[in-house]
């Protein structure tokens, strides 16, 4: 196996994450990295959460098609799910959660 194509629920609230991963077996622990996502399992625990392999994949190809398949189905469904949230805010402190943009940057080596 290249990979998975995984579903999260928040069985608080019914909420979903579609997510996917390189590796060559199924994590039970992997929840996903939506900010939204991370901010509920703080809040709820993790204990509040099921994953479940939706499909493991054999090539890049089957990978990332299969995810794009999830991810539609997920949007034309209407049901909520984490993958369409750009921003949440939390009950208790009111702050804003938004997604994280990866840097980057190269490193410097010096001579």
């Amino acid at each position: 196996m290249l990979g998975y194509i995984f579903e999260t629920e928040n069985t608080v609230t019914g909420k979903k994450y579609i997510g996917q991963i390189m590796s060559v077996s199924f994590i039970r622990k992997h929840f996903g990295n939506h900010p939204a996502l991370i901010s509920d399992l703080k809040k709820y625990g993790l204990d509040k959460f099921t994953v479940k392999m939706l499909r493991a994949c054999e090539t890049k190809q089957d990978y990332d098609m299969a995810y794009s398949a999830f991810l539609e189905e997920a949007r034309q469904s209407g049901k909520d799910y984490y993958n369409f949230v750009t921003e949440a805010k939390t009950e208790d402190d009111g702050e804003e959660v938004k997604p994280v943009k990866k840097s980057r940057k190269k490193k410097v080596v010096e001579k």
